[in-house]
């Protein structure tokens, strides 16, 4: 993870150097501004810029912000760059006694509860959380979706979700993935598949019986409940190919057309892959900077190594030297092969898919 400090007094200062050698020390990376005008404390670099002006700069470019410091100064100096709590990064604030750790921001998605805990547990200072899932010992469908690698596609209904289950009112849940065999409090398992049985105390019910629930899914359109939230795990590695100069739009339309053709949400997407000689393609990186997918390049003997039952190209084995770009790009990354789309071709573009072995885990604590 990737941490910025601030401080501003001589405690606080000593308190973020303390504490940076902590973060470092757990594989993070960390920087920590100050401005005392006295000498400056191990790890520690003076804060030229404005404050805001600085806290601008790495607001959407790392994952956490700890301000050393008095509430008031984190909050005015990180107001003018809030958008989403999809987006903003976690936002903690420490006493410059180091007595309390507050969750300021982004406490759920952002992962900002969690790391309050632990950063507390560093210092020995007392965790404030005030989330009001987190107080009641409630269920949190965000917290749930970030540790389970999933996209939430509508978070006013995360929102209604939520609401509900702190007003003691049970919603159904679906999946189309295995999950563990225990289910938090209020949460009934959904199934209208006489061949699907409970499991360690799941109960099964129609989704009928619920006008509010969830579902894990690849498709984001999958109607379960009148009003269906999705948690949509992001599980599926893109393979694709394309001819020379090929235009953004083009692999964006085909793309886009063989997912919803599968009932797969874009949203289900964790990454791309190609062969090397792709690795500069305008409209391939256009792509991944377009929808935030890291972009995997794999040299044409590593592709080759690969055994399998793959679609034959002889056009693309005399270009590239193997007959298959796609699918071997796809599965290289999964440990386990699965092509869930075979190789697809319109207009220059190759498309395959591969799906990783996934399951949903609850947090047992929510019980």
């Amino acid at each position: 993870m990737r941490y910025v400090l601030f401080s501003f007094t001589t405690k606080a200062a000593t308190l973020s150097s303390q504490l940076h050698k902590k973060i470092e020390n757990d594989n993070n990376s960390c920087t920590s501004y100050t401005t005392i005008k006295s000498a400056l404390p191990p790890y520690l670099i003076k804060l030229n810029l404005p404050l805001k002006e600085q806290v601008k700069e790495v607001f959407h470019n790392v994952d956490a912000i700890i301000f050393v410091s008095a509430c008031a100064i984190a909050v005015r100096s990180i107001a003018p760059f809030l958008e989403s709590k999809t987006t903003d990064p976690a936002v903690i604030v420490i006493d410059e006694l180091g007595q309390y750790a507050i969750s300021l921001l982004s406490g759920h998605i952002g992962g900002g509860n969690e790391l309050t805990k632990q950063i507390a547990n560093l210092i020995g200072a007392t965790p404030i959380i005030s989330t009001a899932t987190d107080l009641n010992n409630t269920f949190a469908v965000d917290v749930f979706a970030t540790k389970n690698n999933m996209y939430i596609d509508n978070m006013t209904l995360a929102k209604q979700v939520s609401s509900e289950l702190l007003d003691n009112k049970e919603i159904g849940i679906s999946s189309d993935f295995p999950v563990n065999s225990r289910l938090p409090k209020q949460l009934v398992f959904i199934s209208d598949d006489s061949n699907v049985h409970s499991q360690g105390g799941i109960s099964r019910q129609a989704s009928n019986e619920f006008s509010l629930g969830i579902s894990i899914t690849l498709d984001e359109n999958k109607p379960t409940f009148d009003r269906t939230l999705h948690l949509i795990p992001r599980i599926i590695t893109l393979g694709i190919g394309c001819k020379k100069d090929t235009p953004m739009e083009a692999i964006e339309s085909m793309v886009l057309h063989t997912l919803v053709e599968h009932h797969i949400s874009i949203h289900a997407v964790k990454q791309v892959a190609s062969i090397d000689l792709k690795g500069n393609e305008a409209g391939l990186l256009g792509f991944c900077q377009k929808y935030n997918l890291p972009f995997i390049v794999h040299s044409a003997k590593e592709l080759s190594s690969l055994t399998g039952d793959f679609t034959p190209s002889p056009f693309v084995k005399s270009i590239t030297g193997i007959d298959n770009v796609c699918e071997r790009a796809a599965i290289y990354q999964e440990p386990n092969r699965a092509l869930l789309i075979k190789k697809t071709a319109a207009n220059g573009v190759t498309i395959a898919a591969a799906i990783c072995p996934y399951k949903a885990f609850f947090d047992m604590d929510m019980t």
